[in-house]
């Protein structure tokens, strides 16, 4: 006659997750971003890495996991304008602009052609502009565009005005 039973190893958790986490590293890594960070080098003039936000759209748009009800693309800190100032779509600081990936600083557009040449719609572009400006109101205050960090630093060590906040 035989027993049977289940031995797992003390650190079998650990070890597990360790493993199922390198899988779907790998797995993300070989159907999403790397590829389509490299794929659109090769469309375009454009070296951009799979962090900047047109790349992610691209991986979500090509395994088919963008949200059936999404309408502009933006950064978070321009999000947050929307929300505080209940516009229904975002405007964009040129620096802010520039970390979505195909930007063309130089002429402060986003650069069509190459869009459409790795099938990205043009029509969920942001509206950018190369001015700070004022967004709206949240309760009384204004609320102005985001800026990139770079941007961001230096304001904030040289100062705009005696009493007025830069939260970055």
């Amino acid at each position: 006659d035989a027993i049977e039973f289940a031995v797992t190893p003390r650190d079998f958790g650990r070890i597990a997750a360790q493993t199922a986490k390198q899988v779907v590293v790998q797995r993300i890594r070989e159907e999403t971003g790397m590829q389509a960070a490299s794929g659109q080098q090769v469309k375009t003039s454009f070296r951009v890495a799979s962090g900047y936000g047109l790349v992610t759209h691209l991986c979500l748009q090509s395994t088919r996991r963008l949200p059936a009800d999404y309408g502009c693309v933006c950064t978070i800190p321009d999000y947050i304008g929307m929300l505080l100032t209940s516009r229904k779509s975002p405007l964009m600081h040129t620096s802010m602009a520039a970390s979505l990936g195909f930007y063309d600083v130089r002429n402060n557009c986003f650069d069509r052609a190459a869009l459409e040449a790795v099938s990205i719609d043009t029509a969920i572009l942001p509206q950018v502009t190369e001015q700070i400006e004022v967004l709206g109101t949240f309760r009384g205050i204004p609320v102005m565009t985001a800026i990139g960090d770079n941007q961001a630093s230096f304001l904030g060590s040289v100062g705009l005005r005696e009493g007025v906040p830069l939260i970055n």
